[in-house]
């Protein structure tokens, strides 16, 4: 495109020269044109010299492009037979001699050889992302310090007594949980586990304070504790037989745990939902032990861990659509609000409008977060988009 532009402009300097009335001595404005011409032919030199090295420039950034594409496909295959592969009969039965044989005085040998891989956040790390884990720490301390200033005013509303009650663990986990998006490059894998195990027990406690009934309260600290010793072991290298009868045992002890409970909670004429759903866990747990007796350990891990953070994901949801209503309501019953009559005419309509649209969002928001926990996708943000993209062909 330049080198047709400054030919362009070299004919237009040509036909101006030609059309110059004879009348007008040359050499009066022949050294203009010939400089013009000069520079016109400067130019083009120019553009003649450097477009062979942005051509081969071009052709090799192509070739990097479309390398970085043939990874990039390989990848989504690996990660696609990631998928399948917890679908597949990966270990022996464990009412099998084999599996049996592979416990002994090695195990405990390879539970040391993986605490020696255990490596904390290197220098690198600090440097590129320490800021991020300071800000999370300072705005946990500020926001604990602001519930706790307005302790007794947060009291008085009974949809805020459980933050009052739980001011540390409402500022930690919103600190360190809303800043999570911000890591440009993963956490080493134990610092990543830390964060975790603080929000997971910042939201326990949230919840606990949160849900009146102590029998409830007591199932969501055990899931949280199962949640937590999963993701511990997980990240210790524990051997994959020791692994295998932990998974085991804690999917006995939970299936007892949530048929027994829902026994109870049906006894004393509970709320259905709630009995229905400790039914369904039983019926997980019951899964996840079928599962590890044939030797599909892969999958038994993945119904287990999946479904308990499933479960943390719906009741922080369930908290978080509560909170902004109690939030939007507080809002509108405002002072500088209640002085627009517009406004308190039609409060009710209001609240409901905005907990609508903020339930639409909460509920997208978990239900990506939900399909990358159970694989569907590999990625928050190529869930968003299959999420809001779904749709089918008519004709």
């Amino acid at each position: 495109i330049w080198k047709e532009e400054w030919l362009n402009e070299k004919q237009r300097w040509e036909d101006f020269r030609s059309s110059i009335s004879k009348n007008v001595p040359l050499r009066t404005v022949e050294p203009i044109f010939t400089k013009a011409n000069n520079t016109i032919n400067r130019t083009l030199n120019l553009i003649t010299e450097k477009l062979k090295s942005l051509l081969a420039l071009q052709q090799s950034t192509g070739e990097i492009q479309s390398g970085l594409y043939s990874l990039a496909l390989e990848v989504d295959n690996i990660l696609s037979s990631i998928r399948s592969e917890v679908w597949q009969k990966s270990d022996y039965s464990m009412f099998s001699s084999e599996y049996y044989s592979q416990l002994g005085a090695r195990q405990w040998e390879g539970l040391r050889e993986g605490l020696s891989k255990v490596s904390w956040p290197g220098r690198k790390f600090l440097q590129k992302q320490g800021w991020l884990l300071v800000l999370q720490f300072f705005l946990s301390l500020g926001l604990t310090l602001s519930i706790l200033r307005n302790r007794s005013f947060l009291e008085k509303d009974e949809r805020w007594q459980f933050i009052a009650k739980r001011p540390f663990a409402a500022g930690i986990f919103v600190g360190f949980f809303s800043l999570m998006v911000f890591y440009k490059t993963p956490p080493p894998p134990t610092w990543r586990l830390t964060v975790h195990i603080i929000i997971l027990i910042a939201l326990a406690r949230l919840l606990g304070g949160f849900i009146a009934k102590m029998g409830k309260r007591r199932l969501v600290y055990v899931l949280a504790v199962i949640l937590i010793a999963t993701r511990v072991f997980q990240t210790l290298g524990v051997p994959v037989p020791l692994f295998r009868l932990y998974v085991f045992i804690t999917a006995i002890v939970g299936m007892f745990l949530c048929m027994w409970r829902a026994a109870e909670s049906s006894r004393h004429k509970g709320s259905p939902l709630y009995i229905w759903t400790l039914r369904l866990g039983g019926l997980i747990f019951l899964s996840v032990v079928i599962a590890e007796i044939g030797g599909y350990s892969s999958l038994a891990t993945h119904v287990l861990q999946s479904s308990l953070r499933t479960t943390f994901a719906v009741l922080g949801a369930w908290m978080l659509i509560l909170m902004a209503r109690s939030t939007l309501e507080w809002i509108i019953q405002s002072p500088p609000l209640r002085k627009i009559p517009f406004l308190q005419s039609k409060a009710n309509v209001i609240v409901n409008r905005s907990a609508l649209l903020t339930n639409v969002l909460i509920g997208a928001f978990s239900a990506t977060l939900i399909l990358v926990i159970w694989r569907v996708y590999d990625r928050p943000a190529e869930a968003i988009q299959g999420v809001f993209g779904f749709g089918f062909m008519v004709g």
